[in-house]
Formats: C-alpha cells, structure tokens, sequence
C-alpha cells in the first residue's frame, strides 16, 4: 500500500476556505453586476479580500452590511465578519 492510495481516498475533501470563498462569489454576483471568480476572493482570519477593480469594490462596501449577513445566514457563526 502506497502513501498515494491512502490520500486517493481524501482527495475529493474541499478545505472549508474554498467553501467560504464559494458562498461569497455566489453571494455577490447577485448582489453586484460585477463578474467576480473565486479566484478574486481571498479568506484569511474571518475577513474576505476582494481583488477587484475599483468601480467594482466600490460596489461590494455599498451593499457590504446586506451581503455580510447574508453569508451570516448561509454559513452560520463561521461566516466572514469583515469585507476588504
């Protein structure tokens, strides 16, 4: 038995960031007219990074309480408390 047979079987285990990272670009692209990927959200600490443009971020601060706890609702008490 290999190390690589052993891990096949957690291969297909999302680590909860990606989850997170998920339930935030779901949550703005309804919010926002803006196209947003996963690759432009970052989770670290309970706070999400947007790498986005301007116009854009604007966008998300404006509607940032609304979106906050929407995931509030989505994810429970592990949700992001701040939006950057």
């Amino acid at each position: 038995m290999s190390i690589s047979s052993l891990l096949e079987r957690y291969k297909h285990l999302r680590p909860p960031n990606e989850s997170v990272r998920k339930a935030v670009v779901e949550i703005l692209a309804r919010e926002c007219k803006a196209e947003i990927t996963i690759d432009n959200v970052a989770v670290k600490n309970k706070i999400v990074y947007l790498t986005l443009g301007s116009s854009a971020k604007m966008e998300v601060f404006f509607k940032k309480k609304k979106i906050l706890e929407e995931l509030k609702g989505l994810l429970g008490e592990e949700c992001p408390t701040d939006i950057r």
